[in-house]
């Protein structure tokens, strides 16, 4: 595995990895990771995203916390913005907000050091 990210919006608090390479990686966020349910009004949402993965079983209610959904299994998104829209139950430029857990640096900047 790459290195971990942790991103958090809110209540929700989500780790994962870019799974590819490039300047616009696909991203894994991991299981036990959590989404709001109910974003800020004021921004867009996929909601479409949000309402397949909760129908695939991806995402499920989290039982500790009933703002949140918890994901079940890993899974693979066609990037970090795509993996922040859903946890943030909103649009999110992500790389900018996804953190390196070790170094504290953003996804953003450790692919600008990476190309």
């Amino acid at each position: 595995m790459s290195v971990e990210y942790v991103l958090e919006r809110q209540l929700a608090v989500a780790h994962g990895y870019p799974s590819t390479g490039g300047s616009r990686p696909k991203f894994v966020v991991k299981a036990g990771s959590t989404a709001m349910k109910d974003g800020s009004p004021n921004v867009k949402r996929k909601t479409w995203l949000t309402d397949e993965l909760v129908r695939k079983g991806i995402l499920a209610p989290d039982p500790r916390n009933p703002s949140l959904w918890v994901f079940q299994q890993d899974h693979e998104f066609s990037s970090a913005s795509a993996a922040g829209d859903v946890i943030n139950d909103g649009n999110l430029s992500a790389p900018q907000y996804w953190k390196n857990t070790t170094t504290g640096k953003s996804l953003k900047e450790d692919l600008a050091s990476n190309p």
